[in-house]
């Protein structure tokens, strides 16, 4: 993941990330997919001591979450070479926390076919993303994608760019031309979320209201989500309910409590006493 610290004067020391984006910090979002997908060993690249107490080291939502510093010069075949454990598994997904989803027919990892797999989906706009071909038609490329064994071989053969987003071009043009790259075509049921500077932040922020009035459903609710995808036992999940003050968020989790029959159902209607 990378998480650069924003250098929008309105913002001086701080990260992009750290801001609410509609009621939660902007970098739970991002997280809410690696999970869904998955995923539990993280390593979030950016200021990590503006971004650790977000969510510290993940244990309380059966993550394990390490931080380092932006480097100067980026290089991200250099940092998959010094972070090899982050590389024995089976999958390895490199994103971007500038990008995330949002709908219930995001498309699951599964397995490769190829050496890799990316994501494709026909948007307006989105200059600043890869283009791909499909059809005679442009297709935009989200700053994200998943790698089968043998990444950290062929990250050693390529040359950075300087950015995350330039050098996940190089490594996926590499697998492309070797034939060993998966392409997901994702629908517009599938929100795609361009979380870039300070401006959109109040943009997306518009977007999570609008998604969550339609589906009346959170789309930041790590607890929801580590419960349903067996990271977390109910009791791990009311210690995190503990946490939080009275407010919405407090009582969108007592729902999901209830619907997971973690806790009885309110009784409703009028009590004569």
């Amino acid at each position: 993941m990378d998480g650069p610290a924003c250098s929008d004067p309105r913002m001086a020391g701080l990260s992009l990330f750290q801001l609410a984006l509609h009621d939660q910090p902007a970098l739970r979002y991002c997280f809410v997919n690696l999970m869904q997908w998955g995923i539990q060993d993280i390593l979030v690249i950016g200021p990590g001591s503006n971004l650790m107490p977000i969510l510290g080291d993940g244990a309380a939502y059966g993550l394990r979450i390490s931080y380092i510093d932006s480097p100067e010069t980026f290089n991200l075949f250099q940092i998959l070479q010094e972070y090899t454990a982050f590389l024995q598994r089976d999958l390895v997904c490199l994103m971007s926390a500038h990008n995330f989803f949002w709908g219930a027919d995001l498309p699951e990892v599964g397995n490769l076919c190829g050496g890799a797999k990316i994501m494709a989906q026909r948007v307006v706009g989105r200059e600043h993303y890869s283009v791909l071909e499909i059809d005679s038609l442009p297709w935009r490329v989200p700053d994200l994608g998943f790698y089968a064994p043998g990444l950290l071989e062929v990250a050693g053969k390529l040359k950075s760019h300087g950015s995350l987003s330039l050098d996940l071009e190089v490594l996926n043009r590499h697998y492309a031309d070797e034939n060993r790259l998966e392409v997901v075509r994702v629908g517009g049921e599938v929100v795609w979320c361009d979380l870039r500077d300070w401006d959109s932040l109040w943009e997306v922020g518009r977007q999570a209201e609008a998604w969550e009035e339609m589906t009346t459903s959170k789309a930041a609710c790590l607890e929801e989500v580590a419960l349903h995808t067996g990271l977390i036992s109910a009791d791990q999940g009311v210690a995190l309910y503990e946490r939080y003050a009275p407010g919405l968020y407090r009582e969108y989790l007592k729902g999901v409590f209830i619907n997971a029959g973690i806790w009885p159902e309110e009784e409703r209607g009028l009590r004569l006493v």
